[in-house]
């Protein structure tokens, strides 16, 4: 499990209401799952679950699962946000340790970017 904050939250995070956003990604013989837990900066929990109706990679279903995170916790109210998840590939490329040779993968990064604006 990796944490993770956007590189535009790193500035006084301690001194704001920071929320915190678990995703994960699966990819099985029984189908792709994406799965964001929000948890607001007074406890509550907010879980979600999608079924993606379509044939991926893990990293693809990991991606999806972060994006699908960010999406709530942006229409929650959160404003700074800390990231765990446990994608090495997704927190190497999010965080520039990793180049992404895969097209389809940096389509996903680009949507990532557009979404990491939204937060503080």
């Amino acid at each position: 499990m990796a944490d993770w904050i956007p590189s535009a939250q790193v500035e006084k995070k301690e001194s704001h209401q920071t929320w915190t956003l678990f995703t994960n990604g699966a990819w099985g013989q029984v189908g792709v799952r994406a799965l964001a837990v929000v948890i607001a900066s007074s406890g509550s929990k907010l879980k979600y679950v999608a079924r993606l109706e379509f044939k991926e990679t893990n990293n693809i279903a990991e991606y999806e699962g972060l994006i699908l995170g960010l999406n709530k916790a942006k229409a929650s109210g959160a404003k700074f946000l800390l990231i765990k998840i446990d994608s090495q590939i997704v927190v190497g490329q999010v965080e520039k340790e990793y180049l992404g040779h895969n097209q389809e993968l940096a389509k996903y990064l680009g949507v990532m970017r557009g979404l990491e604006r939204r937060f503080r």
